[in-house]
């Protein structure tokens, strides 16, 4: 009875033996999984790394997903200030910069603005914006 005793805590205990390191080369898992070494209890340190096949995660959802601004805004992910990271991303509407340089002057009544190639030195060379008079009808 003894003697069965060993024989099965033996065989309960014993650790394949292996020819190197344990990888995840070799492993093969199934779609929608992925390989990573496990630690794995053991009765004598040190205590090998097993291959094991988990769950990949999803892959990270935009906060901006779905979320229409309105004109002149785009949308911008934005991370908040929490308690234990990861942090979650939030949606926000932010104003999109003009291309135009008109975009950037607020001409006056009577006036228009109109953008100027102009001659420089280096390039690049931007237009300019100016308010020009309305022509007279």
């Amino acid at each position: 009875m003894r003697f069965a005793f060993l024989a099965l805590a033996a065989a309960l205990f014993a650790l394949p033996a292996r020819a190197g390191p344990a990888s995840c080369a070799t492993k093969k898992c199934p779609a929608g999984t992925r390989c990573e070494l496990r630690s794995v209890f053991c009765i004598k340190a040190p205590c090998p790394q097993m291959p094991t096949c988990v769950r990949k995660p999803a892959p990270p959802r935009s906060a901006c997903a779905g979320v229409l601004c309105g004109p002149g805004k785009s949308c911008v992910p934005r991370t908040v200030q929490c308690v234990r990271a990861p942090c979650p991303q939030v949606a926000s509407c932010v104003s999109t910069p003009s291309t135009s340089p008109c975009g950037a002057i607020k001409c006056g009544p009577g006036t228009r603005c109109v953008v100027r190639k102009v001659m420089c030195i280096a390039a690049p060379c931007p237009p300019v914006a100016s308010c020009e008079s309305l022509p007279a009808n």
